[in-house]
């Protein structure tokens, strides 16, 4: 029996997430300016995501909104990319990382998906990916935002 298996055995008993195989490709850069981590947000073309600004946070299911000067610098994000790729922006050490995750159907990683409550209303769908460690077991590797949704009743 794989651990797929067994997992789903589980999962079935215990309402936990359906598990997947696949895989994950990540890319990453580095802005040195607010300004150039916005315009790499905003030429994603987001559908959806959210953003924390100095003086400003919020979410959107839409187009990404213009940035307004009173917000301040862009510290994160997390958006649904319009290729469908995945984008994180995190402020560190004086430079802005973005990572970029496009799921692959294929590879040696389990992933599964949920959901964790918004602010407005609404919920955050993330898939975690699982990797096999020799000494722990399977670990989370990462997550990534794919999606903002109406809260489920």
């Amino acid at each position: 029996m794989t651990i797929l298996q067994q997992y789903t055995a589980v999962a079935e008993k215990h309402d936990l997430p359906l598990m997947n195989t696949g895989g994950c490709d990540i890319e990453t850069c580095r802005h040195e300016s607010a300004e150039a981590a916005w315009q790499a947000l905003a030429s994603a073309e987001p559908t959806a995501g959210w953003f924390q600004c100095q003086s400003e946070q919020r979410s959107f299911t839409c187009a990404l909104p213009a940035h307004q000067s009173e917000w301040g610098a862009l510290l994160a994000a997390e958006v649904v990319a319009a290729d469908g790729r995945s984008l994180r922006i995190e402020y560190q050490n004086g430079v802005w990382r973005e990572t970029r995750y496009h799921h692959r159907d294929d590879g040696d990683l389990l992933w599964d998906e949920v959901r964790q409550f918004l602010h407005n209303g609404g919920q955050l769908k993330y898939r975690r990916y699982w990797r096999h460690d020799p000494a722990q077991g399977w670990v989370q590797s990462h997550a990534c935002l794919v999606a903002i949704e109406p809260l489920e009743k």
